[in-house]
């Protein structure tokens, strides 16, 4: 562990989570910094901006909430108290997404459902469309040109039948989730 290293402040904005930290480096010799954040499934480095002569600002921004843990090294070792852990909480609301979905749509032509996150909190949308023997279909999301946090979902099946679309929010299934549309 090297001497001389002090984390000075940390902020966690838990409606973006956004992880800023300062670290001052003076007295501790010849080095560089990195800093990483990691959970179970995740790694990735911070964003580090020299601030001044011995002054670097860590940064990271997150829609993910979870515990994580803060990885400080100067020259390769790790800082006082490092591995630090943080733990990310969003106000996030899965029962809050609006989803409007065709009940049936035809074979070879674009089916769109628009779904509406502005009242769900900050979250990660997945959306996972399977047709009747469950094979994967892709899926192409964009940003609704009238509503900031809306998104139309675009698909194209392949073959007649029974289509599943299963829609989560921050990892959790929404209202209706899985919507069953019939492709004739």
């Amino acid at each position: 562990m090297r001497s001389g290293l002090s984390v000075c402040d940390g902020l966690y904005d838990i409606r973006i989570f956004l992880l800023q930290v300062l670290v001052n480096t003076e007295g501790a010799g010849r080095g560089s910094l990195t800093a990483t954040l990691k959970s179970k499934t995740y790694e990735a480095p911070l964003l580090i901006e020299r601030q001044a002569r011995f002054l670097y600002r860590c940064a990271f921004l997150s829609q993910t909430p979870g515990t994580y843990s803060l990885i400080i090294k100067w020259a390769g070792e790790h800082i006082p108290g490092s591995p630090f852990t943080v733990n990310s909480v969003h106000k996030c609301y899965p029962d809050k997404v609006k989803v409007i979905s065709l009940k049936t749509s035809k074979v070879n032509q674009p089916c769109i459902m628009a779904v509406d996150t502005s009242e769900a909190g900050i979250g990660v949308l997945a959306i996972k469309v399977s047709d009747q023997h469950g094979k994967n279909i892709d899926v192409n999301l964009k940003k609704a040109k009238d509503a900031q946090r809306k998104v139309m979902a675009e698909f194209t099946p392949k073959q007649t039948g029974h289509h599943q679309a299963i829609i989560k929010w921050s990892r959790v299934q929404v209202p209706g989730s899985p919507f069953v549309i019939h492709i004739v």
